[in-house]
């Protein structure tokens, strides 16, 4: 998927100076000669758009749900099961509390992915709710046979803090697609690991916007993994306590790596 990006150019209609000594305050120059600059009395605007944060809640039939949506718009919604774990992803857009995404992809726990849309609402920092629907019927961890799933979630104001690797270091044992799945981080960001014979490596770092996400990236090590050895594909990972979870799905959009972990 394409995002286009759009650039601003402003002219500026004078020239201000800010400095200490015999300058004084803030001055602007003016058609009028120099005046004092007026501070900007208005806050800056806060896009409420979509329900960008962590958010942890249920479906309807009885899993947990725990959903990350970026400043991008960009989500993720991992539904999880004893038999599995699942992933919804796609780019969201909102309005006026209502949010949409006529181009979501599903991924069961047998990773084949499904078309869908999704549709909800929200209230800021407080509560979520949403529809998945699909193209086609869902398996496991989704409600099998059906071709639709609802969530919710509540509001986690850890996400207004920023996350640190030193959060993430250390051994993790945890679950993926049907299968245990062990990695370590080290100190540096980096990471290894391994799950039914897919070894694959990779690093974590802080996310740019200061808030509790760590940007990741993974390289499949060798040809037990799905994708062959050398493919690669980045994710998003959200640490609370000894709580991990990371999800991330290829360019393509053909494939998805979710996993779930505890630390050891």
């Amino acid at each position: 998927m394409k995002r286009g990006i759009w650039a601003a150019l402003a002219v500026l209609p004078f020239v201000a100076a800010c400095g200490g000594g015999s300058d004084g305050p803030c001055k602007q120059l003016t058609s009028a000669g120099w005046v004092a600059c007026t501070p900007s009395t208005t806050p800056p605007k806060v896009d409420t758009s979509i329900p960008e944060g962590i958010w942890g809640g249920g479906t309807s039939d009885g899993l947990a749900v725990s959903t990350l949506v970026l400043e991008t718009g960009q989500y993720f919604i991992v539904p999880t099961s004893t038999s599995g774990i699942g992933l919804v992803e796609g780019m969201m857009s909102g309005n006026n509390g209502n949010i949409s995404d006529p181009a979501a992809v599903i991924y069961p726990a047998s990773n084949v992915p499904v078309a869908g849309t999704l549709s909800g609402s929200f209230s800021a920092k407080k509560t979520l709710t949403g529809t998945v629907s699909a193209n086609a019927a869902l398996s496991s961890p989704f409600p099998s046979g059906s071709m639709s799933s609802t969530f919710n979630g509540n509001y986690n104001s850890l996400y207004d803090s920023p996350a640190t690797i030193a959060e993430a270091v250390g051994s993790w044992t945890g679950q993926t697609s049907g299968s245990t799945v062990t990695l370590t981080v080290k100190s540096d960001g980096t990471f290894n690991g391994a799950n039914s014979g897919c070894t694959f490596s990779g690093t974590v770092s802080p996310r740019s916007t200061g808030k509790h996400v760590l940007d990741g990236k993974i390289t499949f090590n060798n040809g037990a993994c799905v994708l062959g050895a050398g493919a690669s594909m980045t994710f998003e990972a959200v640490v609370n306590g000894n709580q991990l979870a990371a999800a991330g799905v290829t360019s393509q959009r053909d494939h998805a790596f979710v996993v779930l972990a505890t630390k050891n």
